[in-house]
């Protein structure tokens, strides 16, 4: 069996694979020498999310998290600064922040001339950007005041550092309330992308999101409010936020000496390099299924891990890649509008409408995990995190006991 993928060499030949299995053969073609009939190649533009998801609370303390965001904010600038692409550069360094709770604490810490850096010449560059709600929290564990809270920093964002994101970032967590789609129109989000934690996914014995090769589950749908009247994009799939395989790629970095200690935070090494070949074969097997199941032009994925150090990773491979390859051609994000928008001018009308929660496994995790969570518990409550909180404590007991005693 013969198959020709919409993968097209800057000198104009396409990737052709002849047979299956370990007896394939890859070959490049000259288009001029494809059978006649052959369709053309698919123009695609696949864009990749370079960013850091974080947990805060959950496995290390908000104080930690905090800064955590700092540091990664630093090194944002540092990296933005040395780039020498230029912004028209596809492969630029860009990088997004998961949401406005890391950016705004960092406004606190580092003070207004380093924040205005990144959400004034950074982002106005398309090289910097900031979800629109607070971090990616489920929903489920949150009241609906608090969500209503949540989302006024969304209006601070834009008239006090003109960050004027009209998408939303909901990682890992993968529960989200479709009272929410009412709440994100009113505050002028109308896009949301949500990678959600394929391990929540599938603690509930079920799959809750497959991808855009399941009719019945589309990776991008237009998300009806339950009142009809609103509606926002989403953009998801059910590879989580380390989507990076789904084309043979993997810039992930997990950094553990940073947990909890984020002076410690290891650099992703600097002579990583991609598999070429497994990247050009597993992207042309996706862009193949894709074009089966989809009419679009336009992929979006995200490669990173909890609390990854940034870094050029992401970046440099797709410079690596677009030297070679006139299509398709990957982008790194810097505007989470960006992608939706070109999806949306184009295909706005042929996107599914659904309607509904988008069901959450980690709400019941609590009652039907409570042996794990116990054990969990135990095991994290003497972090070092912790101990620096009951420090103090101590500390001031002992004091008390010296006092008493006198």
């Amino acid at each position: 069996m013969t198959r020709v993928f919409s993968l097209v060499t800057r000198d104009g030949r396409r990737l052709v694979r002849r047979g299956s299995g370990a007896e394939a053969v890859w070959e490049l073609v000259p288009e001029a020498d494809l059978p006649p009939g052959t369709p053309p190649a698919r123009r695609w533009t696949i864009y990749g999310v370079k960013s850091a998801h974080s947990d805060i609370g959950l496995h290390r303390a908000p104080a930690v998290q905090r800064a955590n965001a700092a540091l990664r904010l630093d090194r944002v600038r540092a990296l933005a600064a040395a780039d020498a692409r230029p912004d028209s550069d596809p492969a630029a360094f860009r990088w997004v922040a998961e949401g406005w709770w890391s950016f705004l604490h960092y406004s606190a810490d580092r003070g207004e001339a380093a924040a205005r850096e990144l959400a004034g010449d950074l982002h106005r560059r398309g090289r910097f950007d900031v979800g629109g709600c607070w971090c990616g929290s489920t929903t489920h564990a949150m009241g609906y005041e608090e969500l209503c809270r949540s989302l006024y920093a969304r209006r601070e964002m834009e008239e006090a550092w003109g960050v004027r994101t009209a998408t939303a970032q909901i990682h890992d967590n993968p529960g989200v309330s479709s009272a929410l789609v009412g709440l994100f129109a009113q505050a002028g989000i109308r896009r949301l992308a949500h990678w959600p934690n394929r391990y929540a996914m599938e603690m509930d014995g079920r799959t809750i999101f497959t991808d855009a090769l399941s009719p019945d589950r589309p990776a991008v749908f237009w998300w009806e409010a339950p009142d009809g009247r609103s509606r926002v994009l989403v953009w998801t799939n059910d590879r989580g936020y380390i989507g990076g395989p789904e084309f043979g790629l993997g810039t992930a970095f997990i950094d553990p000496p940073s947990h909890p200690f984020p002076d410690r935070a290891v650099v992703p090494p600097a002579d990583w390099k991609p598999d070429m070949e497994t990247w050009e074969r597993t992207t042309a097997d996706r862009l193949a299924a894709l074009e089966e199941a989809v009419p679009y032009d336009v992929w979006l994925f995200p490669d990173y891990h909890d609390d990854e150090v940034p870094s050029t990773r992401l970046a440099d491979a797709f410079a690596a890649w677009n030297e070679k390859w006139a299509t398709p051609v990957f982008r790194t994000v810097g505007s989470l509008d960006e992608p939706f928008e070109r999806l949306e001018a184009r295909w706005g009308g042929r996107i599914p409408v659904l309607r509904g929660d988008l069901p959450c496994a980690w709400d019941r995790a609590t009652p039907a995990f409570a042996d794990l969570l116990a054990r969990k518990f135990g095991i994290h409550f003497f972090r070092a995190e912790i101990l620096l909180f009951l420090f103090p404590l101590f500390v001031l007991s002992l004091l008390g006991v010296c006092i008493v005693a006198h």
